[in-house]
């Protein structure tokens, strides 16, 4: 926005610049061909009479009379009106600032969309949704493995996920070699105007609170049908359905205690909101109970002697690999080889055999191996892995245990609620669910 606020700002300056000249100039001109037209000009030396210092002076009494009274009368006049104007003036600046931001905003957000649709489209889904890039996958040696459709994750997310100055660090030099550098610093086409410009745009479609939650737990469901076809082959679609559905109420169950448990603890806080009135106050503090709800919540599934372990782990897993919007939800897509082409389910080789036998969950990809205990060297407390998971990697920021920490490179997404200046981003999971993925990886 600053490089048009000072493009705009350059361009008006130079406008008044250049009435200030050229109107005098005009005025001149028109009135020196008015005297040659019409011959308008005094004979030659009668500038004796004319001339201001041989013309009678103004009497005392005119002076200091009416023209004197006219003068103070109009100072008068010109004081009031300033008085009046420039805090009628002043009252309206915020509201004239907010419109210049409003307008700067929809014009980026229209530019953004533009290019989104021109650039973007080819690979992820129209307006923002899921989408797929073909990819060539070769071998160490660099010979051709399979041409395989590579999901390229929706963007409607993208800003709880990473933070605005990642998305615009992703955008200029790419991401795992399938995503292309699109920003002049990484070789690309676009300018800073551009890339901001998509950003922008990137911010006015992010999703609702409720259509995440309702994204995830479907997502859950189908990959949890997905398995159960694996492990039994002779199940029908329906009777894979009915199974997942039957397994999501089992996680309902599991935490269905333990949410009356919070509750009972806030109870007193929670009535004393509820007499506030309503409105924005009250919504605010509402949430803020909500997210300690969830936060006791998840505290009691990571307990050691939590008797649900199973079922937690279960739903841990298919959160983990949850497939829904390309995977933008779950975990596998970066940590675990194959998953986001589908190396098992659809990508041949050129003799007609799957690119992969089957998914080593958590083993490694473009992320770390979570396999073999790793999570659990990394973060001694599970606690730590939850706020990690929630939050991110951070650049430069080190993260897990003292003395078994690594440094943050900004490449892994936060997974909770983010907030950056004005805009607050709606959390993809629910703080349950991630401490579900922490059990479930904790268990690799």
């Amino acid at each position: 926005m600053s490089l048009l606020l000072a493009a705009s700002t350059q361009r008006t300056i130079g406008w008044v610049l250049a009435l200030l000249v050229t109107v005098p100039v005009i005025f001149l001109m028109a009135r020196r061909a008015f005297v040659i037209l019409f011959r308008a000009d005094p004979e030659v030396g009668s500038e004796v009479e004319l001339a201001p210092n041989r013309l009678p002076a103004v009497p005392d009494e005119v002076l200091e009379g009416t023209r004197l009274d006219r003068s103070l009368g109009a100072g008068l006049v010109t004081l009031a009106l300033i008085g009046v104007v420039l805090p009628l003036y002043w009252l309206g600046e915020p509201g004239r600032i907010d419109g210049a931001d409003a307008n700067y905003n929809r014009i980026f957000t229209d530019r953004g969309g533009e290019s989104y649709e021109e650039l973007c489209t080819a690979c992820h889904g129209p307006g923002g949704g899921p989408g797929a890039a073909q990819f060539t996958l070769t071998d160490a040696s660099g010979d051709f493995v399979s041409q395989v459709s590579w999901a390229a994750p929706a963007l409607n997310t993208v800003l709880t996920r990473f933070s605005e100055e990642e998305v615009t660090h992703v955008l200029n030099f790419g991401r795992n070699g399938v995503m292309p550098a699109w920003g002049g610093p990484g070789g690309g086409p676009l300018t800073e105007q551009q890339v901001n410009n998509l950003v922008v745009w990137m911010r006015s479609i992010q999703l609702d609170p409720d259509t995440i939650a309702a994204n995830v737990r479907n997502g859950a469901a189908e990959r949890k049908a997905a398995l159960l076809k694996e492990a039994d082959p002779s199940l029908s679609d329906e009777e894979a359905a009915a199974a997942a559905g039957a397994f999501m109420g089992e996680v309902d169950d599991m935490l269905a205690p333990l949410k009356a448990n919070a509750e009972a603890t806030l109870s007193a806080r929670i009535s004393g909101v509820e007499r506030l009135p309503e409105g924005e106050a009250r919504d605010r503090e509402l949430a803020k109970i909500e997210s300690q709800l969830e936060d006791f919540v998840a505290a009691d599934l990571l307990a050691e002697d939590f008797a649900d372990k199973d079922v937690l782990i279960a739903w841990g897993e298919v959160l983990f690999s949850n497939r829904a919007d390309a995977g933008v939800y779950g975990c596998a897509r970066c940590h675990t080889a194959g998953f986001s082409y589908q190396a098992v389910e659809q990508a041949e080789r050129v003799d007609g055999t799957p690119v992969q036998d089957s998914y080593d969950q958590g083993g490694g990809a473009f992320g770390p191996s979570l396999t073999g205990g790793a999570t659990v060297t990394r973060f001694i407390d599970p606690g730590q892995q939850q706020t990690f998971i929630t939050i991110g990697s951070q650049t430069g920021v080190s993260y897990g245990s003292a003395g078994r920490s690594s440094q943050g490179s900004g490449q892994m997404p936060g997974f909770g609620a983010r907030a950056e200046g004005d805009n607050e981003y709606n959390a993809l999971l629910s703080q349950p669910e991630i401490a579900a993925i922490v059990a479930y990886e904790r268990s690799l």
